[in-house]
């Protein structure tokens, strides 16, 4: 299963990065990844368990998701969210009727968005607004990190490193999903959002207060990375060997194989195996596409030739 995100080149001229992190958003992926992990819910307060019905393996409904810096209209966003909207996330999200208290909410029953903000607001206040500074300095620090690797390998060569399980190919952004869902950005792009509180695949969301904006959410690169001093031409190849290096080169774009043998000089199955040892360390990245295999540079590989840090 995959989420297929088709790009085109005003998509991605438009591919950026937040202004910085949206509290209540943060919230709610810390939630998804406590959820994920939490054996019981009977120990927990009962002013969070309403969250339990909504945030559900990573898909939580879009009404949670304001894109706004400032918590308390990420609140306000959350509590008088539109009843069509809420509708439109109980439909996708509960292939049978969802629970009375849900479709209520749905409704517009005043009690129960009086419940949810409740139980966000509890929620954040305990887990994010004591970190909220560390949580701006990650997701700075984050940006700083990959803006060389946008500005040496363009868009496409980020995309390609930011996680390996996303990949972006033929104008095509590929990533798990639990359903199989192809979607199209009439050239609006969309945001990069790095986050402190979710370390699991790559998330794909819209905002809740402006459909037309969607973002792309992954595991932040750690405060701790450092910069890595760009090696010679000669040094990698004696490293990894002239063959290996200039596959490492080629394939600052994505290849498949076939691609990858003939833009090297190679055959093809001496370009996958190349591939293979690369892949096995780390540097490179391979996904399979029924019989087709392409390659791409992973964020250390990219650090090895120099257009990223780790």
């Amino acid at each position: 299963m995959a989420l297929r995100v088709r790009l085109t080149q005003a998509d991605l001229d438009n591919v950026r990065f937040a202004a910085g992190p949206a509290p209540i958003l943060e919230a709610i992926l810390a939630f998804a990844s406590f959820e994920r992990r939490t054996p019981t819910r009977t120990t927990l307060p009962p002013t969070i368990r309403p969250l339990f019905s909504l945030v559900r393996d990573a898909r939580g409904p879009v009404f949670l998701d304001p894109f706004v810096a400032d918590p308390q209209w990420g609140l306000e966003l959350v509590r008088s969210a539109p009843k069509a909207l809420i509708r439109e996330d109980m439909e996708r999200m509960w292939c049978v009727k969802p629970p009375l208290w849900l479709r209520n909410l749905a409704d517009g029953d005043s009690e129960q968005r009086q419940v949810v903000g409740t139980a966000v607001r509890y929620w954040y206040q305990r887990v994010i607004e004591p970190q909220r500074h560390r949580i701006e300095q990650v997701f700075q620090h984050d940006i700083a990190m990959r803006t060389p690797t946008m500005r040496d390998v363009g868009v496409v060569g980020l995309l390609n490193s930011i996680h390996p399980n996303l990949t972006y190919h033929d104008g095509v952004l590929t990533m798990p999903h639990p359903l199989d869902i192809t979607c199209d950005l009439e050239g609006q792009g969309f945001e990069l959002r790095p986050t402190t509180q979710w370390a699991g695949r790559p998330l794909w969301s819209w905002s809740s207060d402006d459909p037309s904006r969607f973002a792309l959410h992954y595991p932040a690169l750690s405060e701790r990375t450092r910069t890595v001093q760009q090696p010679t031409e000669q040094a990698l190849a004696k490293l990894v060997g002239e063959t290996r290096a200039a596959v490492m080169h080629a394939l600052k774009s994505p290849l498949s194989t076939g691609e990858l043998a003939e833009r090297v000089g190679v055959s093809i199955s001496s370009a996958s195996q190349h591939a293979c040892v690369l892949r096995d360390v780390g540097l490179v990245r391979s996904v399979r596409d029924g019989q087709k295999v392409t390659h791409s540079l992973t964020m250390r590989g990219m650090t090895l030739l120099g257009f990223g840090q780790v």
